[in-house]
């Protein structure tokens, strides 16, 4: 015999903020960092220090990788942020809370 459903064990309200706030500030904060991680200054200038000079390339598209990879990641964060609103407003639906 089917029992009554009590509705989901999910807290919606605990989970509305993470959707509409924490994701997205924290996407938002790490995009920050993206611009410094890119920017390049060369090493060029007065004096020379070989063995700085033959690893800049190398630093150069490390920089490139690590800043590519958040911008990716941040990508990801907001992406998930949004299924989870459409997780809250389906549930929400489901259980007849609005």
């Amino acid at each position: 015999m089917p029992v009554p459903s009590r509705g989901f064990e999910l807290d919606l309200t605990d989970l509305e903020p993470v959707a509409h706030s924490v994701l997205p500030d924290l996407a938002t904060g790490l995009r920050k960092s993206i611009a410094t991680i890119l920017t390049y200054d060369s090493v060029a200038g007065p004096g020379r220090f070989d063995p700085v000079y033959r690893v800049e390339g190398a630093y150069q598209a490390f920089a490139d990788l690590i800043g590519d990879r958040l911008a990716v990641g941040c990508d990801r964060i907001d992406a998930t942020a949004r299924a989870l609103r459409e997780v809250i407003a389906l549930y929400r639906r489901a259980d007849g809370q609005g």
